[in-house]
């Protein structure tokens, strides 16, 4: 976990700054810095505790997106196979991979953006 905010960004906002490492494009927005923050860390706790992860795969698949873009990360390529966490709040169902030719509406998920990319799930 990055010790201050937006590891990922600071190469790009500030010259001679080290580059971080791969998992810092990885991570939510979340930080050490953040973490040292008593009532932040309370707020992450009550957030994370009480809702499903379904909840948050929209925001957590946007922290790799600065690495990605950046050709900091890559992706796993898995054509014609759509990840499904959205509206999966159990372990059996969270993160499950569906082939589009045994399973009907797993194309229709990745076009309609419900569904991920078997790379983007897993970044």
């Amino acid at each position: 976990m990055s010790a201050q905010h937006a590891p990922d960004l600071q190469p790009e906002l500030q010259d001679n700054y080290p580059e971080p490492s791969k998992e810092a494009y990885k991570w939510p927005d979340i930080n050490l810095e953040d973490l040292t923050t008593p009532k932040l860390f309370l707020i992450l706790l009550n957030a994370r505790g009480r809702n499903p992860p379904s909840l948050f795969v929209g925001s957590d698949n946007d922290s790799y997106e600065v690495g990605y873009l950046n050709g900091k990360i890559s992706l796993i390529s898995l054509e014609k196979h759509t990840m499904m966490s959205t509206g999966r709040d159990n372990a059996k169902e969270y993160g499950n991979i569906f082939e589009w030719k045994n399973h009907r509406e797993a194309h229709h998920w990745f076009i309609s953006g419900r569904g991920l990319s078997p790379g983007e799930g897993s970044a």
